[in-house]
């Protein structure tokens, strides 16, 4: 099944790209995710659908990884400090 521009697919995320975005695999295909870490579990929310790959949003945290750390600052995931 090919992803298309506003599904919503649950992913594992298994690592990180240099550019500071999450991986996980849906059938194959790489979607790159910004806003999680190696471990988490997400549901992610399509927003671009290519033939190799989909890039998506956090659009919410089923299971948080172990290595996920709660910030101090309650804006930090706005402005990314």
């Amino acid at each position: 099944m090919s992803l298309k521009k506003n599904d919503d697919v649950r992913l594992v995320i298994e690592d990180m790209t240099s550019e500071g975005s999450s991986v996980g695999h849906y059938d194959s295909q790489a979607v790159f995710v910004r806003g999680a870490v190696t471990g988490d579990e997400v549901l992610a929310h399509i927003i671009k659908a290519k033939k190799n790959y989909a890039v998506g949003v956090v659009k919410d945290i089923i299971t948080p990884s172990p290595d996920r750390i709660k910030s101090d600052c309650p804006v930090s995931d706005k402005c990314g400090g």
